[in-house]
């Protein structure tokens, strides 16, 4: 399984200058993560859009679902849209 991506990283609490706060003993880094898109919809209004952090998994379950869809003999309105970059 492969990981989030970490495209940076930001502290809780800000100073006036926009550095980290050092008076907070517990201001924390927090990683900011690179996302993927899923959006789903339907002419019976379905409209989803999920948002994962793993890296590629948007294509895949992409991939997966069509393949599903294909074998099925569901109708080409249930396929999902192409990952949003």
């Amino acid at each position: 399984m492969r990981a989030s991506v970490i495209a940076g990283d930001f502290v809780t609490v800000l100073n006036q200058s926009g550095g980290a706060d050092r008076r907070f003993a517990q201001n924390r880094r927090l990683p900011i993560c690179l996302r993927e898109s899923i959006r789903l919809t339907s002419r019976n209004g379905l409209n989803e859009l999920v948002q994962v952090s793993r890296s590629g998994f948007a294509e895949a379950f992409s991939s997966s679902l069509r393949a599903l869809v294909a074998a099925t003999g569901a109708h080409r309105d249930a396929l999902p849209a192409l990952p949003a970059a």
